[in-house]
């Protein structure tokens, strides 16, 4: 699938963008600050460190 363009894959998952709505009460996308839980923060280092390799949040942070 690496191949195809996001655009594609929305199209292909029903991926659709957030609403208005989602927008105005303040959600975020997954690498603006608060994108990520603190728990998935923790699976992604927990992972990680089973694999032997350093974590990358590829830019995503918790909340404040």
């Amino acid at each position: 699938m690496a191949h195809q363009s996001c655009d594609e894959l929305r199209e292909r998952f029903h991926l659709t963008p957030k609403s208005q709505a989602a927008l105005d009460a303040g959600s975020v996308g997954p690498w603006e600050r608060g994108g990520i839980s603190p728990f998935q923060m923790k699976a992604g280092r927990e992972l990680a460190a089973a694999q032997g390799r350093p974590y990358e949040a590829h830019g995503a942070s918790l909340a404040d």
